[in-house]
């Protein structure tokens, strides 16, 4: 019978199989190199919703630079990065870069500030917090920390809240503070959320009082430090060198830690072991007669059928989150307008229509909009309306009116129109010099203001200026 195949050409095909064995060995493992893991099991806090995550739960940021995770029903999220972390045992972490201060250390004459990223991990002690610098360990009562312009948690031993218009202190072990335009803030937990206005809304650890509305921070009846002057990778801070392989103890010898997938390693030394196997067997092909060429090229389709079987067992649906959601992204008001930026999960889930409302609740009055806002390419909703009042509380109000007449509500928001259109921004502040831009709106009446540095009650010699429209720094 005459020969279908010679050699050379089985051994070409041999190697094609192998070749693409290996190429598609390594796109795995560079996917599972990109992924990096949660320290241990715990949850965050997004758009007022508790996410739980399991223990060595990988996670990895996408090209919007949102991290994407899988939570503990499997459901997948996509969040941002300005989120803080909560292990199950009340450890904090953060998924970018951050920085905090010691708040009972305000009564010293030097307070230190500290740079930490996404690797450090300011453990549960005891209701305080310690956090690894390199060898040594420092303990902190109660901490600030700050994951961006407008967000923080304060977190410790002795901590409270006053709440504008709530009774009482509310007690618990952190509070997540989110300043949203024109005073209104967002404090929540994994217990409570308010929003609320930041006047009048106090926070308390310890010996240590923030006031919200002026951002200041007073240790006994000393201001000490406002807010703003904490700065994310400040060359001024102290950087902490974090642990290598962070684990939290879940009460089952902890997890994988952050860093690379472990099961990457896994992957990567059987493909080493793969790739010198393929090596030898493809000489050894060479060399040997055509029965064991024969015999390699049943082996390579055995490894084929193995890795068709494998593939079929990875591509089980994974479970759908259908779940709508909308996430305010980003809030611009002035005088007489707001531009807000919001970002829709799940559009297609939608099953009915979305409804945007800007409302007037101390008069109940809906301020219209030009054009009926729309959810545009992957759940992008943008919404302008230059019909507002200056000096003026509204409710952002994002809801869906379903085909049976039920309406779920998926977002308010409340926030403020300035009265002047006149804001102040600081620039830089050091022990001899202040540098502040005064901004002014284009819808603002006023051309000139006069500016005044204070310190404490007296006023600071020759500080008095005219700061105009066209120099306002």
């Amino acid at each position: 019978m005459k020969k279908l195949y010679n050699n050379r050409f089985i051994f070409i095909v041999s190697i094609s199989v192998i070749f693409t064995m290996i190429l598609a060995i390594g796109s795995m493992m560079l996917v599972k190199k990109q992924e990096t893991t949660f320290a241990g099991a715990g949850y965050i806090i997004s758009s007022n919703k508790v996410i739980s995550f399991k223990n060595e739960t990988p996670y990895r940021i996408n090209l919007n630079e949102r991290v994407v995770f899988s939570s503990d029903t499997g459901d997948i999220y996509e969040i941002s990065q300005d989120t803080f972390l909560h292990y199950s045992d009340n450890s904090i972490a953060t998924l970018k870069n951050a920085a905090f201060v010691d708040l009972n250390g305000l009564g010293s004459s030097i307070v230190p500030y500290y740079n930490i990223t996404k690797k450090s991990i300011i453990r549960y002690n005891d209701g305080g917090y310690t956090i690894k610098n390199g060898e040594e360990e420092l303990y902190f009562d109660d901490i600030l920390v700050r994951i961006n312009e407008e967000k923080f948690i304060v977190a410790g031993k002795n901590i409270s809240a006053k709440i504008a218009g709530v009774d009482g202190l509310l007690r618990a072990d952190y509070f997540e503070i989110t300043f949203i335009e024109n005073g209104i803030v967002l404090i929540e937990n994994d217990k409570d959320t308010y929003q609320v206005t930041a006047e009048d809304t106090v926070i308390y650890a310890g010996n240590t009082v923030i006031d919200l509305g002026t951002k200041n921070i007073m240790y006994g009846s000393e201001i000490r430090l406002n807010m703003t002057e904490l700065t994310i990778d400040g060359n001024e801070n102290i950087t902490i060198v974090p642990e290598e392989n962070p684990v939290i103890d879940n009460g089952n010898g902890g997890g994988a830690g952050e860093g690379e997938n472990t099961e990457s390693n896994n992957v990567e030394s059987s493909t080493e072991s793969k790739e010198e196997s393929s090596e030898e067997s493809s000489i050894e092909s060479t060399e040997s007669s055509e029965e064991s060429i024969e015999s390699s090229v049943e082996s390579i389709e055995s490894s084929e059928e193995s890795i068709e079987e494998s593939q079929e067992e990875s591509t089980e649906p994974e479970p759908i989150d259908d779940e709508v959601s909308v996430e305010l992204v980003k809030l611009m008001v002035t005088t007489k307008s707001v531009t807000a930026n919001m970002q829709v999960q799940n559009p297609l889930f939608l099953r009915g229509e979305l409804n945007v409302k800007i409302i007037n609740p101390k008069t109940g009055e809906e301020v219209p909009f030009i054009e009926k806002p729309v959810v545009g390419v992957n759940g992008v909703l943008n919404i302008y309306n230059d019909k507002l009042d200056a000096n003026t509380n509204y409710m952002l109000e994002v809801s869906e009116t379903k085909n049976d007449g039920t309406v779920v509500q998926y977002l308010q928001r409340m926030f403020a129109t300035s009265a002047f259109g006149i804001n102040l921004r600081k620039i830089m502040i050091s022990d001899s010099a202040a540098d502040y831009e005064v901004l002014f709106e284009e819808e603002t009446p006023a051309e000139s203001v006069v500016v005044t540095l204070y310190e404490g009650t007296d006023q600071v010699e020759n500080s008095t200026m005219t700061v105009t429209k066209d120099s306002p720094t």
